[in-house]
């Protein structure tokens, strides 16, 4: 019972990729099923949507439908991809399994970024898959024209690594300053998991195009999500109207407001802020209730989180302390705004009324 409850008390996104990917290991490795009938291939994909259209233009639609009826069949693949790794090299592909269940667990947990929201976690899936997916197919089509590019970077070979380099990359961004030993021995900090984690990749022949293609479509998630435009959010400048690095430390009644940030701190990016809600339909299926989150984008983090700081130094001021240029409000008895107490206000000893002790 106790491998039980700890089943059911992983995430069920990560939870089903884990254990998928596990099953059709077992499968591949048996021999009960092939990587032919598990992965999605652009080049079949682009031969059905040729003979669908050679059919339609030519007027016979028996045969056009019935090459419909072959891709829904065929569909399957879209998902079945992302659960299959490579078992030639069975030690690597369980530690990229590890690496996705450790890494996914965490955003989907109730402390991150999805904060046990299945619908949230699933339509994050959704859009990356889908876009990992378009990613492959736009590669075979240009595939004829750089092939000796497309030979090296092996694009559309393994979906599952792309997956996973994009769900370690929505994890760097979240926790970019978080330290973690990289292999069990370096000390890194979280923003710079990804690169080390595709420079090792490339070292043991895991396929390139895939990781790079899977970081990409995480950064458009993040785009999506924040409402920004990409490559343009990357430039320096940009959004200038909105300050990502807008500071929220306050100053606290009767104390000293210090900079405790150290000098490396990596800040939010405009593209790393905002949240993407699942959209209505998707609880419905799911039968989840609907709570009280709601999508937001990054500007809209941004003006509440100015408005909120105004706020409260608008509240500070009205209490005679204020926090001006990061530096400590009152000093002796003075505030900072440069007006000093009245000499009415500073002779508050009592100096007694004339009469002698006992009169």
């Amino acid at each position: 019972m106790a491998i039980l409850d700890t089943i059911r008390a992983i995430p069920p996104v990560t939870r089903f990729f884990t254990f998928s990917t596990l099953f059709f290991c077992f499968l591949l490795r048996g021999g009960y099923v092939s990587y032919g009938d598990l992965l999605f291939q652009p080049s079949a994909f682009g031969y059905f949507i040729w003979i669908i259209r050679f059919h339609f233009k030519n007027g016979d639609n028996l045969n056009a439908f019935s090459s419909v009826v072959h891709l829904i069949k065929y569909s399957y693949r879209f998902l079945t991809s992302f659960l299959v790794v490579d078992t030639t090299n069975m030690m690597a592909s369980l530690m990229d399994v590890y690496l996705f269940y450790t890494f996914a667990k965490h955003l989907e947990s109730r402390h991150g970024k999805f904060q046990s929201i299945f619908p949230d976690a699933l339509w994050f899936t959704l859009i990356c898959g889908t876009t990992i997916h378009l990613f492959s197919i736009v590669g075979w089509y240009f595939e004829l024209s750089f092939q000796e590019l497309f030979t090296f970077f092996q694009l559309g070979a393994m979906p599952f690594v792309s997956m996973l380099s994009c769900v370690i990359f929505l994890w760097s961004r979240f926790l970019k300053n978080t330290v973690i030993n990289f292999m069990g021995i370096i000390p890194i900090e979280g923003v710079y998991l990804p690169i080390l984690q595709g420079g090792l990749n490339f070292l043991i022949g895991v396929p390139l195009g895939d990781y790079c293609v899977g970081i990409l479509s995480a950064y458009i998630y993040l785009c999506i999500q924040s409402g920004t435009i990409p490559i343009y959010n990357l430039l320096p400048g940009c959004y200038s109207k909105y300050n990502a690095k807008l500071s929220s430390r306050v100053q606290r009644v009767g104390g000293v407001v210090q900079d405790t940030q150290q000098a490396n701190y990596h800040h939010d990016s405009i593209w790393d802020l905002g949240y993407l809600k699942a959209p209505a339909w998707l609880y419905k299926v799911l039968r989840y209730p609907v709570n009280y989150n709601a999508s937001y984008s990054a500007f809209d983090q941004l003006d509440h989180k100015r408005n909120a700081i105004n706020s409260l130094n608008r509240r500070h001021l009205k209490d005679g302390f204020v926090k001006l240029g990061g530096r400590s409000a009152v000093t002796n008895g003075s505030m900072s705004t440069g007006v000093s107490p009245t000499p009415k206000d500073t002779n508050t000893t009592f100096r007694g009324t004339g009469h002698k002790l006992g009169s």
